[in-house]
């Protein structure tokens, strides 16, 4: 049964709407969370936000990202390269 506030898309995903970032935008709150445990920019040793040396096209994704209101998770790169072991 959907929580109240959600609703099912056409392929019975569950979305609901939120205020995030000063725009309401629609959310799938199973993905989102994979989203921030599975994109793989967060194991690249690229990935240095605020950092000069930060990857291009994590700078380009996010910038996107933010003008649009959107989220999304990297899955695959053809720049990505693993981190050192820490």
């Amino acid at each position: 049964m959907p929580r109240r506030g959600e609703r099912r898309t056409a392929r019975g995903l569950p979305v609901m709407r939120e205020h995030r970032h000063g725009a309401d935008v629609w959310v799938n709150q199973t993905t989102d969370a994979l989203r921030r445990v599975h994109c793989i920019c967060l194991d690249c040793a690229l990935f240095k936000p605020g950092t000069p040396e930060h990857c291009a096209k994590a700078k380009r994704a996010y910038r996107f990202a933010v003008e649009e209101n959107m989220a999304f998770m990297v899955t695959a790169c053809p720049v990505w390269k693993p981190k050192a072991s820490e």
